[in-house]
């Protein structure tokens, strides 16, 4: 509200706050921000989100090699979420490869290492 902000970006888990900072600007006869949610990416342990102060992020700024034995030692549970919010792919691409996971016919190993090259 001190900014005066046009609009104001946080992470889904988010929400709340941002919708009640529009009703506050309101409340000071200012315009409300317009608001921008982003779904979550969870950390390497997959099970919080990705934060540098848990310990559980992949630097944009690390060594490719880290930042790849990081994507690799990843839980198979959390590639679904990286695949969306961290690549460039298509959405039918997405799910033609889970399909071809869930077949079978592509081992989750081989899938993160395609990370590398298809984002």
């Amino acid at each position: 509200m001190a900014l005066k902000t046009d609009v104001q970006i946080g992470g889904t888990d988010q929400l709340f706050n941002l919708m009640a900072g529009r009703k506050l600007m309101e409340a000071f006869g200012l315009r409300p921000q317009t608001v921008l949610t982003f779904p979550i990416l969870e950390g390497t342990d997959g099970v919080v989100r990705m934060s540098k102060s848990m310990g559980n992020s992949i630097g944009i700024d690390e060594p490719p090699g880290v930042i790849f034995t990081k994507v690799l030692n990843l839980p198979d549970t959390v590639m679904r979420n990286y695949a969306q919010l961290v690549t460039r792919w298509e959405q039918e691409a997405i799910d033609a490869l889970f399909a071809e996971l869930a077949a079978g016919a592509l081992e989750m190993r081989e899938f993160k290492q395609r990370l590398r090259g298809r984002s």
